[in-house]
């Protein structure tokens, strides 16, 4: 009963709160437990105006009744206390009802009338519930395989979450057959809870509620569409975050499927959101410039805007396996004087790895000793690439590559690394040159918008026409005392996965501690 009465108060954070607190009273925890009774009443009854204040600081942005301060500078004022209980009988639900009543005397309503009535009046008594902040988590709670876009989703979630009081109370929801509900198995995935520590209950939409749509659930976006409909009959926000538009701007670059999912999902993005929030700038002027190009119809004032995406030098435990190849590897880094770059991302054709080893393979011809290692998940469309690096004569010598990685691998991968390699010719953000800078490590970037945004000074930009450009950045890098490249690594900005969520969560207007 407890647990609940904190979910409906507080949200997820109030509940973890009290998890993480076992024994501790909600009170305590600055935990208020009158939610339902405030929306239960007609006139709220106070003593002082502090006292009045601190309901709304605690309630921020949510239904209050008409509130009488009954202590002025005499003292309690009588005369306001007996006028506010009169207007509370006055105002009473019961006068509502009774004069529903009287209207149906002497009819015969159907039971598709009375279902209407009732409806409607669920409907008017869901406008006293308070909004919430509600992310989704559509994607994630299906399978989790470690992508770029669902390590945003898990630090984002994990992040407002820990926080003390993130303005609203906030729920991870799924979305199944048009309905929302919440998601314990990702807060069992995120907090290391009991799966069954929470129920699985269909989430309904309140008045003012922002669903914030951070997850990848492109194919899936046509299936909100109740969803969207409820959420803007009761005044809330439709937030929707792109990561990039690469699908429709270099389609041959990726899989048809996901191209087709694209071409459907973005022009419904632009139709249902009320903010299309991008995770870099240049992503903005991107999506800025293509709505413009197709004429995309907005049926709403739409705002077009980006945060900053954090990075942090975290092990999960369950991330926490080294494996012996790399283990050799940063054995041989330690003994040896040859330089190590590491390129970290999926192999997919964007990603620019055949552009990489080509000029690693000509600085080999001439004699060089340094070392590139590619790190990152199998993708699509580069299947002969792939099939270069495995039979590469140079592999497990000067030529490493490591599938999946957990999050102790890489982060000693990072952290050997003279410095990394990102060689896309396309990408929405650039979170690797950014995770490097936290382990002091300078980036090789290829000179696209979106890495000058991201690296800006810490980073030695090389053009993407021939592979001997990106050769003779590595060979000068190489020759680069080690000073210099410590004194490039912390020019590059950094933000915490931490400081990411409190400025995603003032971008799109909830207050933040």
């Amino acid at each position: 009963m407890l647990q609940q009465e904190v979910l409906y108060c507080h949200g997820l954070q109030g509940w973890l709160a009290c998890l993480e607190h076992d024994g501790v009273p909600a009170s305590e925890l600055g935990l208020t437990l009158n939610r339902r009774i405030i929306e239960g009443a007609d006139r709220l009854l106070v003593f002082d105006q502090a006292q009045l204040d601190a309901l709304q600081s605690a309630n921020p942005g949510a239904w209050l009744p008409p509130a009488a301060v009954l202590r002025g500078e005499g003292g309690v004022d009588i005369d306001t206390y007996r006028a506010a209980i009169a207007s509370a009988i006055d105002a009473s639900q019961r006068h509502t009802l009774s004069n529903l009543a009287d209207a149906l005397a002497g009819t015969s309503p159907g039971d598709d009338q009375l279902q209407a009535i009732a409806a409607h009046a669920a409907s008017n008594w869901r406008l006293r519930k308070q909004p919430r902040l509600l992310i989704d988590v559509t994607q994630l709670a299906r399978s989790d395989l470690g992508s770029g876009i669902q390590r945003v989703v898990r630090n984002i979630a994990s992040e407002i979450l820990r926080m003390a009081s993130p303005g609203q109370p906030v729920e991870l929801v799924r979305q199944h057959e048009g309905k929302l509900w919440r998601a314990p198995g990702v807060v069992a995935s995120l907090f290391g809870v009991p799966a069954d520590s929470l129920q699985a209950l269909e989430v309904t939409v309140q008045p003012g509620d922002t669903l914030l749509m951070i997850d990848s659930s492109w194919e899936q976006y046509a299936d909100f569409a109740p969803v969207f409909q409820a959420v803007r009959q009761l005044g809330g926000r439709i937030v929707t975050v792109v990561y990039d538009l690469i699908p429709l701007q270099l389609p041959h670059t990726c899989i048809p499927a996901l191209v087709r999912v694209f071409e459907s999902w973005f022009p419904l993005a632009v139709q249902h959101s009320d903010m299309l929030l991008c995770i870099s700038g240049a992503v903005a002027d991107e999506v800025r410039a293509y709505i413009a190009k197709h004429q995309l119809p907005m049926p709403r004032q739409l705002e077009v805007t980006h945060w900053p995406l954090g990075a942090d030098l975290t092990v999960r435990s369950s991330e926490s396996a080294v494996r012996d190849e790399v283990r050799r590897m940063l054995e041989d880094t330690a003994n040896t004087a040859s330089p190590l770059f590491l390129m970290v991302g999926t192999l997919e054709p964007r990603k620019g790895h055949a552009f990489a080893l080509q000029a690693f393979e000509q600085l080999w011809q001439q004699g060089s000793t340094a070392r590139v290692c590619m790190a990152g998940s199998i993708g699509w469309l580069d299947a002969h690439t792939l099939d270069h690096i495995r039979t590469h004569p140079e592999l497990g010598k000067r030529l490493f590559f490591i599938e999946r990685f957990t999050d102790a691998e890489i982060n000693l991968c990072y952290a050997a690394a003279t410095g990394l390699i990102a060689a896309s010719v396309a990408e929405g953000f650039g979170l690797p040159i950014v995770e490097a800078a936290l382990h002091r490590v300078p980036a090789l970037a290829s000179d696209i918008p979106v890495f000058r945004e991201v690296g800006g000074a810490g980073a030695r930009y090389f053009s993407l026409e021939h592979p001997g450009h990106l050769a003779q950045a590595v060979t000068e890098f190489a020759a680069m005392p080690a000073e210099q490249r410590l004194e490039m690594a912390a020019q590059i900005p950094t933000v915490t996965w931490k400081q990411s969520a409190r400025a995603l969560l003032d971008v799109i207007g909830i207050q933040s501690p």
